[in-house]
């Protein structure tokens, strides 16, 4: 019986010979992201809250296991109040990345991925604009549900974010260790 198992599980995992990421391919996918939340004080003011991201991504396999590419961020925030103006703010984000893959078995993968990039504040018409920037390492997991459908799990990340904006002498930076095995960001890649 335990013969059978292990050649079951053998045959199993040379099967997928045809899921590898090979030189050339092209790899798209995104985030897609919205928020709705509202808030309620002591004082009965209701403050409501709403955000929307979408990140689309496209990369090139530059070898069997390593891809660059260039993520393209849309984000937006609008937030009102019943005694205050409302806040909308709206930005872009080029970010250019390098993904790293590693095979487990021929549908199974993890990755690596480090990435920098900018975000421009848009509507913004100071002459100093804010200046907002991005460092970033993901890590993941890739199961090739078909031979150009990957699911892909990130189960952590770190984010280096610094903020500046000369108008009001402001200057931010960030670091962030996300972890999350219960709500993990989970997302589809397409290679072809």
């Amino acid at each position: 019986m335990k013969k059978t198992v292990l050649l079951i599980i053998m045959i199993y995992c040379s099967i997928g010979a045809s899921f590898s990421q090979d030189f050339g391919n092209i790899l798209l996918g995104g985030t897609l992201r919205y928020s709705f939340e509202i808030r309620d004080s002591d004082r009965q003011v209701e403050r409501t809250n709403t955000s929307f991201l979408i990140e689309p991504s496209v990369g090139t396999m530059v070898s069997d296991k390593i891809a660059i590419g260039m993520a393209i961020g849309f984000f937006q925030t609008k937030s009102k109040s019943e005694h205050e103006d409302p806040d909308d703010y709206q930005s872009l984000s080029l970010i250019p990345f390098v993904r790293i893959h590693d095979s487990i078995t021929d549908k199974f993968r993890i990755y690596l991925e480090p990435g920098f990039g900018k975000t421009f504040v848009l509507g913004d018409e100071s002459d100093n604009k804010p200046q907002h920037y991005r460092a970033r390492v993901d890590f993941g997991l890739l199961y090739f549900i078909s031979q150009n459908l990957s699911l892909e799990i990130n189960i952590a990340g770190i984010n280096y974010i610094h903020m500046s904006d000369k108008d009001y002498g402001l200057k931010n930076n960030q670091f962030k260790i996300d972890y999350d095995l219960v709500y993990p960001n989970i997302g589809l890649k397409y290679y072809f």
